[in-house]
């Protein structure tokens, strides 16, 4: 069974991605294995994005962290793939694929870059909105990888309007 889309959204993410911010992310998910109250996570997580609101920190965290036995809070994802990266042959390959998929998305494509990103430059939202048969390009300000947490007026604007002009 085959499903069309309508339209797709892609956030601060594609083929390609800077590895500076990769590895910063990465080391944040290492950094915050185990704390002993959610502020400890949100004062952590404020100083890793001062850009997010920290109620809105608190909400993501809800739901994303749990009690170990002893009492701790952790993630509730597996760490591990963070702490052992995949090798670059992998990461290549991976890539490759995704590039050869970009030219079947038919639907209209809204491609949204958070205007402080340190992991989706500027080149490579436009490569990737380049190579899209109907692509668009939206940068939100104010905003880093996680645009949603940190400028979600923003990225509702820009949904909005993309969603007005497909007629959707």
């Amino acid at each position: 069974m085959t499903t069309e889309l309508t339209a797709l959204v892609i956030i601060d993410v594609g083929p390609e991605v800077r590895a500076v911010g990769t590895r910063r992310i990465r080391a944040f998910g290492i950094d915050t294995l185990e704390f002993d109250s959610i502020d400890d996570y949100i004062q952590h997580a404020v100083t890793f994005n001062p850009r997010r609101d920290p109620a809105i920190f608190r909400r993501s965290l809800r739901n994303n962290l749990r009690t170990t036995p002893l009492g701790k809070l952790t993630w509730k994802w597996d760490p591990r793939p963070r702490i052992h990266p995949p090798d670059d042959a992998a990461v290549e390959a991976r890539r490759a694929r995704l590039w050869e998929d970009v030219a079947r998305i038919g639907c209209p494509t809204l491609v949204v870059r958070g205007g402080e990103s340190d992991v989706f430059s500027a080149a490579d939202a436009a490569k990737l909105v380049d190579r899209l048969p109907d692509g668009r390009l939206a940068v939100v300000e104010r905003s880093g990888h996680t645009v949603q947490g940190d400028n979600p007026a923003g990225l509702m604007r820009e949904l909005r309007s993309f969603f007005r002009e497909i007629g959707f």
